[in-house]
């Protein structure tokens, strides 16, 4: 849980869960007044993208919140991949820390991109709901 929900977390009737236990607790998500996803990525991608396909009418109450400032797909190129190999990061890590710092902005889509979602989704980002109709929810 990130630091900066566990007051949230800890308030009465506000359930707060971790994406992995997101399909345990979809109905009550689907039921409640809003939900806001927190998390900028894949999980996140996918439980936002489950419950904008799935709430009913009147259910509309759903946000999501993001450091990222932009989404994009993930990158997948061979460029791209060939960051990951162990002749890049030996490089990379080879740099002086000035620049690494100037590169890393322009890298942000090889680690916060999002790729079209397995069904059924995979998580491990944070979700809260709040309903009137239903009570807390054990997390």
């Amino acid at each position: 849980m990130p630091e900066p929900l566990r007051p949230l977390a800890d308030a009465h009737g506000v359930p707060v869960l971790h994406a992995a236990h997101y399909l345990d607790h979809r109905a009550e998500l689907l039921a409640a007044d809003h939900v806001t996803v927190v998390g900028s990525g894949q999980s996140g991608a996918e439980v936002f993208l489950d419950l904008l396909r799935r709430r009913p009418p009147g259910r509309e109450g759903l946000h999501w919140l993001t450091r990222t400032a932009a989404f994009a797909p993930m990158e997948y190129s061979k460029l791209g991949l060939e960051q990951f190999t162990p002749d890049y990061t030996r490089y990379f890590h080879a740099l002086s820390e000035s620049t690494r710092d100037a590169l890393l902005p322009g890298q942000w889509q090889l680690y916060k991109g999002i790729t079209r979602p397995p069904s059924p989704p995979s998580t491990t980002s944070c979700t809260t709901a709040r309903s009137t109709a239903a009570g807390p929810t054990p997390s």
